[in-house]
C-alpha cells in the first residue's frame, strides 16, 4: 500500500529533522570572584552539561581553562590531570551554590592535586574523605577560595614541599581538625594548611 503525505505532514517532518543538535544546556555563569578562562573556554559539569562529573572535565582540561560545576554532589572524587602555567590557572568553580566532591579519598586525597601546579578551587567542599580532604605534594600556586573540608579522617587541607598559595575563607566541619583561613596568606601551619606529623612544608 503506497501513502501519500500531504503537504504539512512533510512540512512537520521536516521541521524535525532540521532541529539543531544542543551540545549543552548549560549556560556558563561565572561568579563576580573567579576570574575569566585565560584560554577563552569554560568546560561545564553537571546535569545537561558538557562533563557529568568534575573528574572527566578534569581530564579534559587545559592550562587557562575554567570548570564549571553546578551545584550538587559529585561522587569519585576529584584527581588533577593537569599543570596550569604563570598566568594560566587551571579554575574549578561550583556555580549556583557549592559543589561538593565525595568518594573515599585516601592518602593522595579526595582532591588530589599531587604536584601539578597553577590551580585554583573556588566554591567547592570535599566531603567524606576516609584520608586526606585534598593532598598536594610539590606543586606550587595553588588558590583555595571559599573552600571547605567535612569530616576527613586524616585531615583537611594537606601541602608538602609547595610554596605560593593561599586560603580564603575556608571553613571545616566539626568532624575535621580545626582550621581557617580569613584572607590569602602564605602557608604554614597557621594558614589553614595541615602537614601530617614528621613531615616538613617548603613555605615560599
Amino acid at each position: 500500500m503506497v501513502r501519500t503525505l500531504t503537504g504539512l505532514q512533510i512540512a512537520a517532518m521536516a521541521g524535525v529533522l532540521a532541529m539543531p543538535v544542543m551540545a549543552s544546556t548549560t549556560a556558563v555563569v561565572r561568579p563576580s570572584d573567579v576570574p575569566p578562562p585565560a584560554s577563552g573556554r569554560t568546560l561545564t559539569v553537571g546535569p545537561g552539561a558538557q562533563y557529568a562529573t568534575p573528574q572527566a572535565a578534569a581530564n579534559a582540561a587545559a592550562p587557562g581553562d575554567n570548570v564549571q560545576i553546578a551545584a550538587g554532589t559529585y561522587s569519585g572524587g576529584l584527581s588533577i590531570k593537569t599543570n596550569g602555567s604563570s598566568g594560566m590557572y587551571v579554575t574549578f568553580y561550583g556555580s549556583g551554590g557549592t559543589a561538593v566532591i565525595t568518594g573515599s579519598g585516601g592518602s593522595k586525597g579526595l582532591v588530589a592535586v599531587g604536584n601539578h601546579s597553577w590551580q585554583r578551587f573556588i566554591g567547592l567542599t570535599s566531603k567524606g574523605s576516609s584520608g586526606f580532604g585534598v593532598m598536594a605534594n610539590g606543586a606550587h600556586d595553588l588558590v583555595f577560595q571559599d573552600f571547605g573540608v567535612d569530616g576527613s579522617q586524616d585531615g583537611g587541607l594537606v601541602a608538602l614541599n609547595t610554596k605560593k598559595h593561599s586560603g580564603r575563607r575556608m571553613r571545616h566541619s566539626r568532624h575535621q581538625r580545626a582550621w581557617h583561613v580569613s584572607r590569602p596568606r602564605s602557608a604554614d601551619p597557621r594558614s589553614g594548611v595541615e602537614q601530617p606529623r614528621g613531615q616538613k612544608h617548603q613555605s615560599a
